[in-house]
């Protein structure tokens, strides 16, 4: 018999997490509750948790990375949140708290009033419809705005046409506002191939994403005339992918809260 796509199906939990940041999904492991991310959202590469961040009551370790600065200047910063994230999916999952990873995008959380008094949300996957059921539901994240605009951040990245050992590997410019930002920090780092590649992280509000000046083109231009004057070296800088996240509002933004204080106790418990 040929399956209905129209298929609907519902699941049933006591409490379940909405919300796709690390500090969202290292709060359901820290209580073993289920969550319910998007993808689409989880942090990107080169955003670091701070180096003195002690993670060893999640059994976690926190391996600190050093960058310099054209100025010469060493920078400590701790393990990437991308990292940490993965980390935690991997586990979440193993213990059966991450309900159809993979399986959907959630859109959701658009529809949740922000008072948590959610008692059931549907999803959609593979056209299929599954109503969730939760006697407690806490939307730990959802996409924040900023002057009445969705606000993203973005890394494009940029290949060199040529190897070279660089002195550098982060330069950071003054020019940032948390609004429309291009390149408020650049990360210089090598591919398996021993290539170098550029990661440029910028800040830009939905309204301006498909806007020339905030365009990958303008991100080579301004990473050209702002960086390699510094180099003294002729290079062809050729453009790669550009991958943006959402910045979101969070329920609580410090790990170490969340870690070390049990600052969710009351969310979690109430």
């Amino acid at each position: 018999m040929k399956p209905n796509p129209h298929r609907e199906t519902d699941l049933y939990f006591d409490k379940v997490i909405i919300g796709s940041s690390v500090q969202a999904m290292v709060t359901a492991y820290k209580y073993e509750i289920p969550i319910f991310i998007d993808q689409t959202h989880k942090p990107l590469p080169f955003y670091h948790i701070p180096p003195e961040l002690d993670l060893s009551q999640i059994d976690v370790n926190n391996q600190t990375m050093e960058y310099t600065l054209l100025s010469g200047k060493k920078e400590l910063r701790g393990m990437q949140k991308l990292e940490l994230w993965n980390i935690m999916a991997y586990r979440l999952g193993i213990m059966g708290l991450l309900p159809m990873y993979g399986k959907y995008e959630n859109r959701f959380t658009e529809k949740i009033p922000m008072n948590n008094n959610i008692r059931m949300f549907t999803i959609k996957a593979d056209n299929k419809v599954t109503h969730v059921h939760s006697k407690k539901t806490i939307l730990f994240d959802y996409q924040k705005y900023i002057g009445g605009s969705r606000t993203y951040m973005v890394n494009d990245y940029i290949d060199l046409d040529r190897t070279h050992d660089f002195k550098a590997d982060l330069f950071v410019s003054k020019d940032c506002d948390f609004k429309d930002t291009l390149c408020f920090e650049t990360v210089f780092f090598k591919t398996k191939r021993r290539k170098h590649r550029i990661c440029a992280k910028s800040i830009i509000s939905e309204s301006a994403l498909q806007s020339w000046k905030y365009s990958q083109t303008s991100v080579r231009l301004k990473t050209e005339s702002s960086i390699f004057w510094n180099l003294e070296k002729d290079f062809g800088l050729i453009l790669g992918e550009r991958e943006i996240c959402p910045i979101m509002n969070r329920m609580e933004d410090s790990l170490e809260n969340i870690v070390n204080f049990d600052i969710m106790d009351m969310e979690i418990y109430k």
